[in-house]
């Protein structure tokens, strides 16, 4: 889903993934809904893909859609199953692991800049504030899991995405947010509760580098 604006201002573009593992869900597409679902409502210029799981994918997503622009914005989200909490990724490092993607592929640490790590620009003390003042001023019947601002993001396909879109990004506006299991409907609204708290911090901000109106 694309939705274009005539004017240069900066494109936000939101990822999910399909089912990995032998799962048969990924609550990671519906949290990029939920939240391009509001955020359009704010005007924005939004971008919503839901990404195979593959390596190939991860090396070849950045290098298509960043590199014009230094405010365009970038959110990644991904299924962590053994967390309970949303994780705010802080670094994408060049690591990778024997566990293969949906391909049946692993990555080659040849293609990386073996133990380069790469931190975000953006200030997810920020954005895990906003998240958690917007989710305690509204009826949410259910149960918000922390969140929390986190340094792993892994050696799978998460953690590939995240490195090639910083690594291609000229002003490291990514981040990666990992997700607990949930339901569909959960998720969504997770993702809606993300994207109001991002529009908060688009209307007070106050210095914040997450800001979107620069």
């Amino acid at each position: 889903m694309t939705r274009p604006k005539a004017d240069a201002s900066p494109r936000i573009f939101l990822t999910g993934f399909e089912p990995f593992g032998g799962l048969d869900y990924n609550p990671s597409w519906e949290v990029a809904k939920g939240c391009a679902a509001v955020l359009e409502r704010g005007g924005d210029d939004i971008h919503t893909s839901c990404l195979p799981v593959t390596f190939a994918i991860a090396e070849q997503w950045g290098k298509e859609h960043l590199g014009a622009s230094e405010q365009d914005l970038v959110l990644h989200f991904g299924l962590a199953n053994s967390r309970a909490h949303i994780s705010l990724e802080q670094v994408a490092r060049a690591q990778t692991s024997q566990y293969p993607d949906n391909d049946g592929v692993c990555l080659s640490l040849e293609r990386l800049d073996s133990g380069q790590a790469i931190e975000t620009a953006l200030d997810l003390d920020a954005l895990a504030s906003a998240l958690n003042d917007v989710h305690s001023e509204q009826d949410v019947a259910s149960p918000w899991p922390e969140v929390r601002v986190t340094t792993d993001a892994g050696a799978y396909v998460c953690n590939a995405i995240y490195y090639y879109s910083l690594c291609a990004h000229p002003g490291n506006r990514v981040v990666f947010v990992h997700l607990p299991m949930q339901s569909a409907e959960v998720a969504f609204r997770q993702g809606e509760l993300l994207g109001e708290a991002m529009l908060r911090l688009t209307w007070e901000g106050a210095g914040s580098r997450l800001t979107l109106n620069v």
